[in-house]
């Protein structure tokens, strides 16, 4: 039963969406009046909420994403001596066992939320904002089936140049070393003390990236649609066994999605940047040792670096090659495109196995050509006390339902024909498989079914 915190909680959240509603139904004259902030949007493209109109699965639980980071910072930067359950246990529970398992259906207007963390550091939440407008755009340009490859790749080659463009809030495209996230005063203050709540970060950041693969390297749009699914199971495994489940080292783009880092450099690292100045905000909040007055200078020099192309940068290789020695293992595991496996097919060698694995007697006979009534011949095998078993191997399911569809499943037999068989016949289909069993032992019948069905056991391929 939902409790009254809980009652609250939802409809805090419920009041954010409406809030954000209406800030976009308000017309653009009467939002400058009350707002001077920049207006962070989506570039005008058909592609535009593609993702969300695909993958809406995917797309809620960004949006419970942005509560977690907005709860996250406004209880470091307003309750700093908040014993550790306020976020170990209270918001944790409330996220991945209320917010996760029904996320919002609509973008929250995260300011509702980090009121106080929003006028600390305006300027570190317009970055965060801008490039998370490049998260979802990236999305729906290759969630959108109507384009080809090359399309998508111009496309967000586009969206790179427009999120660029604003100097102010962009990330760098330049990779940055370790040392500036974990060679601070205030480094792993945060992860230290929160190691759950840490590795829910982490969790965010590894699905954020790792969505990208399966979209990037997918052949049809069943593959993709199975690529994200796999993603989203890997996530929610995540969180299964806390902490230990988790990524333990903050998810590269480069381990996790390494054919999106290679097709696309900049975007990677620029996400990159972000995460990791996640972390150090992150950081800067937690660690004690930072006064209240100092903590937004700290985040706006942090801000400066991660917004250069000078401080602490590296070489791309370098940030690959880092990538990689960090080891994607601890970081969540590399995202796998999930490809539809292809159909295993029935052969005879196949046929036999199964037969043997259920002890049955089955010894080929001489091929007798031409069958009567199927456009194959049969493969027939002499069963124990002269019973016959025919077997129709097909190069797919497609050539298989073309000649049984046309058969009178209970005579095994044409409609219009009449077969005298020497006992009672019985039809199994399976996949690309068509065979008769021919018998008056109906617990043979039963044995010789259960081997030829179905198909894509274990050792089947």
């Amino acid at each position: 039963m939902m409790t009254a915190r809980s009652h609250s909680r939802v409809r805090s959240l419920t009041a954010c969406v409406s809030l954000l509603i209406i800030a976009l139904s308000t017309p653009r004259h009467a939002h400058a009046q009350w707002s001077t902030a920049h207006h962070q949007f989506y570039r005008q493209a058909s592609h535009n909420w593609e993702f969300r109109r695909n993958y809406p699965a995917a797309d809620r639980l960004f949006n419970a994403f942005d509560y977690g980071h907005a709860i996250l910072y406004e209880t470091l930067l307003t309750e700093p001596k908040a014993p550790t359950s306020r976020l170990e246990q209270r918001e944790y529970d409330f996220i991945t066992q209320r917010l996760l398992v029904r996320p919002p259906r609509l973008p929250l207007e995260e300011s509702v939320i980090e009121v106080e963390y929003a006028k600390l550091v305006p300027e570190a939440k317009e970055m965060f904002e801008w490039a998370h407008v490049l998260h979802r755009q990236v999305y729906d340009i290759w969630a959108d089936e109507r384009l080809s490859p090359e399309r998508k790749d111009r496309e967000v080659n586009r969206l790179l140049k427009h999120y660029l463009a604003r100097r102010n809030a962009a990330f760098s495209t330049r990779p940055k070393d370790m040392h500036l996230m974990e060679g601070q005063p205030y480094s792993l203050a945060f992860r230290r003390r929160y190691p759950k709540f840490n590795g829910l970060i982490w969790a965010y950041h590894w699905l954020q990236v790792g969505l990208y693969e399966p979209l990037v390297t997918a052949k049809s749009s069943e593959a993709r649609r199975a690529g994200v699914d796999a993603a989203i199971a890997r996530f929610r495994a995540m969180l299964a066994d806390p902490p230990r489940s988790m990524p333990t080292i903050m998810p590269m783009t480069a381990a996790v999605a390494p054919e999106f880092s290679r097709r696309y450099p900049e975007v990677a690292i620029i996400f990159d940047n972000l995460h990791a100045m996640h972390d150090v905000i992150s950081d800067v909040l937690a660690d004690s040792a930072v006064p209240r007055s100092r903590k937004r200078a700290e985040i706006l020099r942090a801000v400066a670096r991660y917004r250069d192309d000078t401080s602490s940068v590296t070489t791309v290789a370098e940030w690959r090659d880092m990538a990689e020695e960090m080891g994607v293992e601890h970081m969540g595991g590399r995202a796998v495109t999930a490809e539809p496996p292809p159909p295993t097919l029935w052969t005879s060698e196949l046929v036999e196995r199964r037969l043997r694995d259920a002890n049955i007697e089955a010894h080929p006979l001489p091929p007798t050509g031409r069958h009567i009534f199927m456009t194959i011949p049969a493969r027939t095998y002499e069963l124990v006390g002269g019973d016959e078993l025919q077997v129709f191997l097909y190069p797919d399911s497609a050539s298989r339902v073309s000649d049984t569809s046309k058969l009178d499943r209970d005579r095994v037999a044409p409609p219009n024909m009449m077969i005298k068989w020497r006992a009672q016949p019985s039809l199994v289909i399976d996949g690309n498989l068509a065979a008769i069993i021919i018998t008056n032992d109906e617990a043979r019948r039963q044995r010789v079914r259960d081997a030829l069905s179905p198909l894509d056991k274990p050792n089947d391929r």
